[in-house]
């Protein structure tokens, strides 16, 4: 049976050594049962309870370990130590406090049995200051320019090692070793695979909805049910698509922005209000109503918007998440009521005996745009011909559902994410299918 050993460095982190040494456990019980485990934990002289806390843990599992140094000795220096001490015929790095995502590790193990040697998660998303992300992102880009070494960007050491490369460390015998040049430097097959920390920044968000939901949205996450990134002759924008009787399908067209985040969180919503409905309802009431069709969707967002407002410190992070939500209110609440009195106006001119042609359709549309906007908003030309790409016209009606859901999604979330009493039920969003009258106090 082979053998993955977990290595964590740790200092202060008290509040987390316990919580991720479970969740490790716990991932490897369920996707890596045909293999043994350690768990080294290396404290690099720790202040607070994390020792004491490491005692417990090794005393209840033999198959955890802990390493106190007797100083600190740096955040390269102390994991580099860890790994060389390391029995498995792989080890697998990550932090402690959550940052990297245990649910990638049987996919690091899965390239490892591919037959790579190092296998290194890429963080092409991070919540950090979108100027330090840039700044970051320039610095490797001289770096690259300047050394005759591969510099892997956004590498942070989280990733596989085989046991044949710790070994090559164990030889080294380098006094102040540098992990990240290291891996590019001695040349070994190796894969980057890039991980979204949208995915678990929305996981996050989504906690107040409940175990049955996270649990199902870690599942549609992690099963299949998306197609992330974009490809030659793929459809653009993003839907949520399926039949009864098989799981929902998630089309997106990710690129690692703010906006991919919120439209994950929007198509899931999508998806998992169609998944409970297909579970809990037989075939006749299995379709929900256009009214609702998009209550579950926004709500989602709304609750990924406040988590990250609540958990946002960066002024400039900050300000750019309240434009985000008051374009939201714009184009979700007043752009798609004018939407929909522009469709109103088609039909009744159809209904009336007058013709639909492209300079009625245009001109209507532009004179909505100068009403809804106002005198002192520079209204471009072009925009006439906006309604032309916006296929939600093909289906009757469809559009004004996105301001009654937007407002609902609101009241909904509030209520959900602050824990307020209200007189609701929200299975009637994503778990029965009915329609509900909804009052809230």
């Amino acid at each position: 049976m082979k053998k993955i050993s977990i290595l964590i460095p740790c200092y202060n982190e008290e509040e987390n050594v316990v919580p991720i040494s479970e969740a490790v456990i716990n991932e490897l019980k369920k996707s890596l049962q045909e293999y043994d485990y350690e768990i080294l934990f290396i404290d690099n002289d720790s202040k607070d309870n994390t020792r004491p806390l490491l005692r417990e843990i090794c005393r209840k599992n033999p198959k955890i370990k802990a390493i106190f140094n007797a100083k600190n000795f740096g955040q390269f220096n102390s994991p580099y130590y860890g790994m060389l001490q390391t029995t498995g015929d792989c080890t697998i790095c990550m932090c402690c406090d959550f940052q990297d995502p245990i649910e990638m590790i049987p996919k690091l193990v899965h390239e490892w049995e591919n037959g790579y040697k190092i296998v290194c998660a890429i963080k092409t998303t991070s919540k950090e200051n979108k100027i330090i992300r840039f700044l970051r992102t320039c610095y490797y880009k001289l770096i690259k320019k300047m050394s005759d070494v591969e510099q892997i960007e956004h590498f942070t050491g989280f990733g596989l090692y085989d046991k044949s490369f710790i070994e090559v460390l164990r030889n080294l015998k380098d006094p102040t070793p540098f992990l990240r040049g290291i891996v590019a430097e001695l040349g070994y097959r190796r894969k980057d695979i890039p991980y979204e920390q949208a995915k678990v920044t929305v996981k996050e968000a989504l906690q107040v909805m409940g175990e049955e939901y996270c649990k199902a949205l870690a599942h549609g996450m992690e099963s299949g049910w998306i197609d992330v990134y974009e490809n030659k002759g793929k459809r653009g924008g993003a839907y949520s698509w399926g039949s009864y009787g098989v799981h929902p399908f998630v089309l997106l067209n990710h690129n690692d922005t703010i906006n991919s985040m919120f439209t994950l969180a929007h198509e899931m919503g999508h998806a998992l209000h169609s998944f409970f409905t297909w579970k809990k309802q037989p075939y006749l009431y299995a379709d929900h109503k256009i009214f609702v069709a998009e209550v579950a969707s926004t709500c989602n967002e709304a609750l990924l918007m406040e988590h990250l407002l609540k958990t946002t410190e960066d002024k400039t992070m900050r300000k750019y998440l309240i434009n985000y939500f008051l374009e939201q209110f714009r184009t979700t609440l007043y752009r798609q009521t004018m939407f929909a009195e522009f469709e109103k106006l088609a039909h009744a001119q159809q209904e009336s005996g007058g013709q639909l042609t492209a300079d009625w359709l245009c001109e209507t549309y532009y004179t909505l745009n100068k009403k809804y906007f106002g005198e002192d908003m520079v209204v471009d030309e072009e925009i006439a011909m906006e309604w032309a790409r916006i296929p939600h016209f093909y289906t009757p009606f469809y559009v004004y559902q996105y301001a009654t859901g937007f407002s609902a999604a609101i009241a909904l979330s509030g209520r959900i994410f602050y824990r307020r009493k209200c007189l609701l039920c929200i299975d009637f969003c994503w778990k029965t299918g009915f329609n509900i009258i909804v009052t809230i106090t």
